[in-house]
């Protein structure tokens, strides 16, 4: 009988053990959990910013193909002027 009390407080030391690395595991686990979730969120929030530089980027390249359009129409009237003179 005194064995099988032994070996019942062992069982419950070890629990508690088991217990308190389990309560560990989990506060480990919601940090993880939310550095996963704030990175997340940044990688969002640089997505956004990525998609609104691109955005911004083609709308710079259309600007310059209309100068560029412009451009060659005013050399082309210069050069008509000077064939002109």
């Amino acid at each position: 009988m005194a064995d099988m009390e032994k070996e019942n407080v062992n069982l419950m030391e070890r629990n508690k053990e088991k217990d308190s690395q389990i309560l560990e595991w989990r506060e480990e686990w919601k940090k993880v959990v939310s550095t996963i979730e704030s990175t997340s969120d940044k990688n969002k929030m640089l997505e956004a910013k990525i998609w609104d530089i691109k955005r911004k980027c083609q709308e710079l390249k259309e600007q310059i193909i209309l100068n560029d359009g412009k451009i060659r129409e005013r050399e082309e009237a210069n050069i008509g002027l000077q064939k002109q003179k």
